[in-house]
This record gives C-alpha cells, sequence and structure tokens, in this order.
C-alpha cells in the first residue's frame, strides 16, 4: 500500500472504508480489501486480518525501519559532531601553540636586538679618555675578545628560549598525532561497511513464501511435531492425535488416534520416529507405536503427574523423558524404545507454581525450567546422572514467562508473558563463571499486545540454518544472528489469534501453524498454514 496509514483506505467497489483484509496472495491488492457491505455479501472460505490490525503491523514496521534508520545516521552524525568538536578544540590548541612559539622568538629577537645596542653604544667621554691614552691612536680591535663577550650572553639566551620553543614544538607534534587518531574514526566507517557486505555473504538472505495451502481444522490443535526426516507431522485435535504425511508442504491425513480423555498438549517423534509420546490434560503419558502400514497404536499409558501436562522434551539419545506439568512437578524419565516404555527416575520439585517449560543446553548437563511463579530455575547433572538444584537466575522483571530455550551450553532465551507491554520481550542469560546472568544489551523488545502469551508453538531454533522462531501472542517473529551475536528479527508474521500453535521442519524448510479467528468452546474456524522459507 503506497497510502499513508493515516489515510483512510476504502475498498474499490463501494468506495467505503475497509475493515478486512483478505490474505490471499493471488489476489489483487483491491480485491483483499473488504468493507462492512463486502463482508456481508461474503461468500467461501478465506483467511482474514482486522483493517486496524494490518494497520497496526505496518506502523509497528515502518516504525522498527524508523528505528534502524535512526540509530544508523544519528551514530554517523554524532561521531561527526564529536569530528568536528575535537578538532575545533585542536585548532584552538594549535593556534595557542603557535601564538606562543611566536611570542617566545619575538622575545627573542628584542634580546639580541637589545644585546646588539648594548655593544653597539658608543660613549664619547670614555672612548676620547682610551684615545688619549693611545696618543691619539686606535689600537686593533679584539674580534676575538668581542666574540666571547657576546656568546656569553647569546648562550645565555638560547638556554632560555630553545627548551620553551622545544616544549611547544613536541606538544605541537603531539596534537597532530591525536589529529591522525581522530581522524581514524571514519575508518570505522569503511570498517562497518565491509562487516555489512560479509554479514550479506555469510548470512544468506531468507525468503517465505505463503503455499496458499491450508488444511481446515475446527477442533483445537494444541501441538505439531515433524518426524526426523520431515515425511510426517503429527497434529493433536482436541483428545484426539492426527498423522499426516508431508510432502513438499503438502499435508494429507494418514490417520486420528483416540486414547486421551482430554485435550493433547504435548506431542514428540522420538530420534528413530518409529514411535510417538503424546501429553494431555488428563495427566497422562501416552506411548504409540507406528508399524510397517504406518499405522499408529497405542501402547501404554503412564501417569505419575497429578496435574495437566503442559511440555515434553527428549535428550538427543532419546532415552530420557523430561516432562512439566500444573502440578508444579518436572518428571525425569527413563525411555525404553524396545518396547516404547517409560519408567519414572526422578521428580524434581522446587517450582511454587506450574512449570510451563523445560529445556536442555546442548551438551545436556543443563536442564532450565520456568513457571508461574515467575522464577526461571537451573539444574544440573551430578557425577551419578541424576538431576540437582543448581541456581534460581536472577531477573530484572517480575513476570512469568512460558517459554524458554537453551542455544547453546552457555546461553539461554526467555519469553515473558505478561499483559505488560512494557515487559514484550526475549531475554538473553549467558553463564559467566558457571551461573547464567541477564544480558540486557542483548534482549529484543517484541509489539506491544494486552493479551497474555500462551505456551503451546515452543520457540523453533535451527542452529544450522541460523533461525530462530518465537511466536509471542499473535506475531511469530523469525529472527537471525548477526556476526556481531546478536540476535536480529527480520520477519514477523500475524496470527488471527494468539492461540496459534506451530513447528518447523527439522531441515528448515517448511513452517506450519494452526491459526483461528475465533473460538467457541472445542469449536474454531482453524486451519493449518504452510510457509516455505528458501535461504538465498
Amino acid at each position: 500500500m503506497q497510502q499513508s496509514t493515516n489515510q483512510m483506505i476504502c475498498c474499490s467497489e463501494h468506495e467505503m472504508e475497509a475493515q478486512l483484509v483478505i490474505l490471499d496472495q493471488e489476489m489483487t491488492q483491491k480485491q483483499r480489501l473488504l468493507c462492512t457491505e463486502c463482508i456481508s455479501k461474503m461468500e467461501g472460505n478465506y483467511r482474514f486480518l482486522g483493517f486496524q490490525k494490518i494497520k497496526q503491523i505496518i506502523e509497528e514496521n515502518q516504525n522498527l525501519k524508523n528505528q534502524v534508520i535512526d540509530n544508523v545516521i544519528n551514530q554517523r552524525r554524532d561521531i561527526i559532531q564529536k569530528f568536528q568538536i575535537q578538532i575545533d578544540s585542536y585548532r584552538s590548541i594549535q593556534i595557542q601553540k603557535f601564538d606562543n612559539i611566536i611570542s617566545q622568538t619575538n622575545f627573542w629577537i628584542q634580546n639580541l636586538n637589545e644585546i646588539k645596542q648594548k655593544y653597539q653604544s658608543s660613549n664619547f667621554c670614555k672612548e676620547f679618555e682610551i684615545l688619549l691614552q693611545n696618543n691619539m691612536q686606535f689600537s686593533q680591535i679584539d674580534e676575538q675578545q668581542i666574540y666571547k663577550d657576546l656568546q656569553q650572553e647569546l648562550t645565555s639566551l638560547i638556554s632560555n628560549y630553545q627548551p620553551k620553543l622545544a616544549h611547544e614544538l613536541n606538544e605541537l607534534m603531539e596534537t597532530s598525532k591525536l589529529f591522525q587518531a581522530t581522524y581514524s574514526i571514519f575508518e570505522c566507517f569503511e570498517n562497518e561497511e565491509i562487516s555489512a557486505f560479509q554479514l550479506d555473504q555469510i548470512t544468506p538472505k531468507v525468503e517465505i513464501k505463503y503455499m496458499n495451502k491450508f488444511e481446515k481444522q475446527d477442533e483445537w490443535c494444541y501441538a505439531i511435531q515433524f518426524d526426523k526426516k520431515g515425511q510426517r507431522m503429527i497434529s493433536t485435535s482436541n483428545k484426539d492425535i492426527k498423522l499426516w504425511s508431508f510432502n513438499q508442504g503438502k499435508i494429507q491425513l494418514i490417520q486420528q488416534l483416540k486414547g486421551h480423555l482430554n485435550n493433547v498438549t504435548c506431542l514428540l517423534f522420538t530420534p528413530q520416529s518409529n514411535c510417538i509420546i503424546s501429553g494431555s490434560y488428563d495427566h497422562t503419558l501416552r506411548c504409540w507405536n507406528i508399524n510397517e502400514q504406518n499405522q499408529l497404536i497405542s501402547q501404554s499409558t503412564f501417569k505419575e503427574h497429578s496435574g495437566k501436562i503442559h511440555c515434553m522434551i527428549l535428550n538427543q539419545l532419546g532415552d530420557q523423558l523430561i516432562s512439566s506439568s500444573k502440578d508444579k512437578s518436572i518428571k525425569i524419565w527413563k525411555f525404553d524404545q524396545s518396547v516404547n516404555g517409560l519408567q519414572l527416575q526422578q521428580s524434581l520439585s522446587k517450582h511454587q507454581n506450574e512449570v510451563y517449560s523445560v529445556s536442555l543446553n546442548q551438551s545436556e548437563t543443563l536442564l532450565a525450567s520456568c513457571g508461574r511463579d515467575q522464577q526461571i530455575i537451573i539444574w544440573k547433572k551430578d557425577q551419578f546422572n541424576k538431576w540437582q538444584f543448581n541456581q534460581i537466575v536472577t531477573q530484572s522483571i517480575q513476570d512469568f514467562g512460558k517459554k524458554l530455550l537453551f542455544l547453546n551450553d552457555d546461553q539461554l532465551i526467555w519469553v515473558s508473558s505478561n499483559n505488560n507491554l512494557e515487559k514484550n520481550s526475549i531475554w538473553f542469560y549467558e553463564s559467566k563463571e558457571g551461573v547464567l546472568m541477564e544480558n540486557k544489551e542483548k534482549a529484543i523488545h517484541l509489539d506491544g499486545d494486552p493479551n497474555l502469551d500462551y505456551i503451546s508453538f515452543p520457540i523453533q531454533y535451527n542452529k544450522e540454518k541460523n533461525l530462530l522462531i518465537v511466536r509471542h501472542k499473535q506475531i511469530i517473529y523469525l529472527l537471525r544472528q548477526s556476526l556481531k551475536g546478536k540476535f536480529v528479527i527480520f520477519a514477523k508474521l500475524p496470527c488471527q489469534d494468539e492461540n496459534s500453535y506451530g513447528a518447523l521442519s527439522n531441515d528448515g524448510r517448511y513452517l506450519v501453524f494452526w491459526d483461528c479467528l475465533y473460538q467457541n468452546k472445542n469449536k474454531s474456524n482453524g486451519k493449518y498454514l504452510v510457509y516455505e522459507l528458501s535461504y538465498k
């Protein structure tokens, strides 16, 4: 849209103010804008957002662009202004030094003239007396004595003025060096441009394409997961689990499974992709086997939690499962892949309220958890492979977050979820001497929204593709890490509601999420949306 966001934008047919925008790339810009008259006559199943929401997103994006431009221009302007001030200061110093040198040399010349006048002055009476003593004959002038007398006074002048002039000249040379150092700031601009060029070369751009294919599902979806090869996808449908085939962005339902007594909230493929583990509001975990006919069969049910399951993760080998729950506990399970069974090994109790999210660091020596008690707790594995309490992370804000993730061994991110607009941020915590500490400089502020963030749609991170995905409230943020180590938002995908849940395929090529505009009990107008990511 070329119009100003403050200008009223109307639909082309009725010339009335637009109320909705259809999110269909195949339509023209004019066809996408709907007024109240258009809405009353609208037929078909379209994905759309309110015009004011689109306007807000555009304005926020423009504000971000303006901030970037302001930062770049203002930073350079400030440096140049400082350069001007410094040069003006150097000029004043130089002028003062030159004035001092000229003044000292003038005094020196004046002293020389005084010596000259002293030795050239003639006293008639004295000279006549000498002439009489020599029988009116002038004796030969003793040049050597004259030189000797002059040299004594000239040497005295040199001893007086030369050190002063040398001092002033040395200070001039030092000022010249300072000037050279000040000029080097322009080299920073050149280096910065080179770094930006290198960043473009090393970090390829990402193109995001909506595939214009969706699968309708009115029932609520709380979790989506891909298998290792990206050929199968599982999702939830209220109490049921759906198994899909996934081929180049096209999804096709294979099977719908029943078994849980309440909404299914968590899903995992095991590393070998021959088993699925599910967690539910019915307080249970279930293991499902995938047979040779690509059918899921429920194997066993495990109930050790006394509250709804919020989060599940597997270690890299796939032999340990960690679950968190509304019952304030974290359960550590041994997973036996030969029988697709779980055995409780340990229960961690430190949180004072429900535990929303857990994450392992890269070497699996640390476990992080966060909950409604506004605490981030770090657990450490001991020599007996048991998890022990390690620390409560100190935070600059008091808020509960529902998502966290270790990016590597020493860096953890946590997303605030409250309705306080000033606290909407991705917060970074880094290990210093074995203690995780907040790094405020890396915090990323997110768009304002008075709603709460929801648990599902966990943080997605593909290190190989340098891609971080965070769904916060009604926006999916796509971020990449710069060469300086700071994550930067490069794209935003708007959702129709904060109840949007999704996943990134393991190869980083596809982002699938379930989105809806309204909900009524366990029904909605939800659908699965597929985006393709191309790395150029």
